[in-house]
C-alpha cells in the first residue's frame, strides 16, 4: 500500500491534524513521511499531548511534532509514496550560513531550510555565523537546533571559526 493520509478506518489509534490541515494516524510502527526529508522514518511512539513522538529516521532517533508529518503508512507497509517521481540532482550547498543582522522571522526559515539542504547533500558539519551582538540570535538559532531532526548536536565554533559568533552544527546522514 502506497503512504498516504490516514483514512479513519481503523477506530484503536486517534486521527492527528497537521499544520496543512490534513489528518494522519501516527501509532508505533507507523511509517512516518516527514516535510522536508526524503526517506520515510518509523513512529517509535504515540504523539503525546503536545503533539511530539519519537521517530526513527535511519540511524537517527528523534523527538518530531505532528505539524512535520506530511503522510503516514499502517506498521508493516512497504510501498513507495504515491505519485512520488525521483529526486532532481541536488544543488551544490555552502559549508556555512551567514544570517548576522536579520530578524528572527528572517534568519530562521532560511537556517532551516539551509540545514535541509546540507543534511540532503550529505553534510555532517555545517557553520551557522549568526554574529555575537546581545545573544538573541544565537538563542534562538540554537533553540530551533534543539529541536530540528536532522541536528544530532552543535557547539560554539573554534577561535579560528569564529568563536561566539558561529556555531558548528553536527547533522544526521540522509538518504537522498
Amino acid at each position: 500500500r502506497a503512504m498516504q493520509a490516514a483514512q479513519p478506518s481503523r477506530s484503536e489509534a486517534p486521527l492527528h491534524a497537521t499544520a496543512d490541515g490534513s489528518t494522519v494516524r501516527v501509532t508505533p510502527g507507523s511509517r512516518v513521511q516527514l516535510r522536508g526529508i526524503t526517506s520515510p522514518g518509523e513512529a517509535l511512539s504515540a504523539p503525546d499531548a503536545a503533539g511530539e513522538f519519537e521517530v526513527q529516521l535511519g540511524a537517527l532517533r528523534t523527538r518530531v511534532r505532528l505539524q512535520q508529518v506530511v503522510a503516514t503508512a499502517p506498521p508493516g507497509a512497504s510501498a513507495p509514496i504515491a505519485g512520488r517521481t525521483p529526486a532532481p540532482p541536488l544543488a551544490p550547498v555552502a559549508d556555512e550560513i551567514e544570517v548576522r543582522g536579520q530578524t528572527l522571522d528572517e534568519a530562521l526559515p532560511r537556517v532551516e531550510t539551509f540545514l535541509d539542504h546540507a543534511a540532503r547533500v550529505g553534510k555532517s558539519r555545517v557553520l551557522v555565523i549568526h554574529g555575537k551582538g546581545t545573544g538573541t540570535l544565537r538563542r534562538a538559532v540554537r533553540e530551533l537546533f534543539d529541536r530540528h531532526p536532522l541536528v544530532t548536536g552543535y557547539e560554539t565554533a573554534g577561535r579560528t571559526e569564529g568563536g561566539e559568533g558561529v556555531t558548528a552544527v553536527f547533522l544526521a546522514a540522509t538518504a537522498r
